[in-house]
């Protein structure tokens, strides 16, 4: 049996969400420039962008997402993590919700920042059904 592990809090807007530390090189201050700043997602947008999140893709380069608030870190049991129920990840608009973890009895979403950067870099695919396609 594993023991107790760590995720970390981020709020962005009214939410809060949770991601693996390992997948944070770091965290910044609002006025730090980097070359990608991703300040909205399916996530939604921070209302006052107080910190950004940064993480370091393959090729090294350093992207940020901007959040409110980092809460910290907080341990959890192994049976507080959950996979996300197959017909939700069916539903969902993105593929960075990598699971959930139960915070207080509230499934809250733990999100691939990597992912979620990546989707955000590449062009929304065109719907088929749409008028202008």
């Amino acid at each position: 049996m594993s023991g107790p592990e760590a995720v970390l809090l981020f709020q962005l807007g009214p939410r809060i969400f949770a991601s693996r530390p390992a997948a944070v090189a770091r965290i910044a201050g609002a006025d730090e420039p980097f070359a990608e700043v991703l300040d909205g997602s399916c996530l939604g947008r921070a209302w006052s962008p107080a910190r950004r999140l940064v993480v370091r893709g393959d090729d090294g380069v350093e992207a940020a997402l901007a959040v409110d608030q980092v809460l910290g870190l907080r341990e959890v049991e192994p049976g507080a993590l959950r996979a996300i129920p197959p017909l939700a990840e069916g539903l969902l608009s993105t593929r960075a919700v990598a699971g959930l973890v139960l915070l207080d009895d509230a499934p809250t979403p733990i999100i691939d920042l990597l992912t979620l950067i990546r989707e955000r870099r590449q062009p929304a695919p065109v719907d088929a059904r749409s008028p202008d396609a």
